[in-house]
């Protein structure tokens, strides 16, 4: 977990960027959650950080907690944390497979 946490960190920190989003919003994959998890991902840093994660949903949410706890963001309501906890999982799995809703 730990290790996690400092990959993403050293990601985040590496591609911070005023709010782009290099990845376009046309290549995201399809699915419900995707306009959340677009704006709030891209608010604070490139897109490209998130696509290039590959985490398991166990890890997505971690991620979330400690982006909460520990960088300031604003905690997301229950129903749209899952909305993107489930997209993120879906979009950006730990092992790469066709998305599919």
């Amino acid at each position: 977990m730990k290790r996690t946490f400092c990959l993403f960190a050293a990601l985040l920190f590496n591609g911070m960027s005023t709010g782009a989003a290099e990845m376009p919003w046309d290549e995201l994959p399809e699915g419900n959650g995707r306009t959340q998890v677009y704006a709030i991902c891209s608010a604070c840093h490139s897109f490209d950080i998130v696509a290039t994660q590959g985490l398991s949903r166990d890890q997505w949410d971690e991620t979330l907690v400690w982006m909460t706890e520990k960088q300031g963001m604003a905690e997301l309501p229950a129903e749209i944390r899952e909305r993107v906890l489930d997209y993120l999982f879906r979009a950006f799995p730990a092992e790469r497979e066709n998305f599919s809703q």
